[in-house]
């Protein structure tokens, strides 16, 4: 059978190149057969509701089942929705985390090229010592 249209480019099948130039959406699945359900509007955060699960992530990065379930009651949301936001903090937290302990790495290293430059008492890289007579002038 014949198709109408242009064909996909090669790698990508023809509903992920209708979703990517504006078409109708791509059906999900492994058979494809079922359509995708429709995404919830995203949830922006009100900052009240932003301050309670920070500070609830200070005390605990890892709330129960419970504490969730609550949390999302009092907020408005689904539970899904608080344990997402607690993943996607730790994340945060980890990443936070590299960024620190690689930047604290590179100031260390600096450091101690720079500490054992001087520790011989030459005080830098050339040999000559700042304010010092050289003892083979001297002799």
């Amino acid at each position: 059978p014949t198709t109408k249209g242009p064909a996909p480019p090669a790698g990508r099948s023809a509903g992920a190149a209708a979703s990517s130039s504006g078409g109708k959406p791509s059906k999900r699945g492994a058979g494809g057969d079922a359509p995708a359900k429709a995404r919830a509007p995203r949830w922006n955060i009100p900052g009240a509701a932003l301050t309670v699960l920070e500070d609830i992530f200070r005390v605990q990065h890892f709330p129960s089942v419970e504490a969730r379930d609550k949390l999302a009651q009092e907020l408005g949301v689904k539970p899904r929705q608080i344990q997402v936001w607690f993943q996607n903090r730790r994340q945060r937290e980890r990443n936070s985390q590299r960024k620190v302990l690689r930047n604290s790495e590179d100031i260390s290293e600096a450091l101690l090229g720079f500490c054992s430059a001087g520790e011989d008492g030459e005080g830098s890289d050339d040999g000559s010592a700042a304010g010092k007579p050289d003892p083979a002038v001297a002799a």
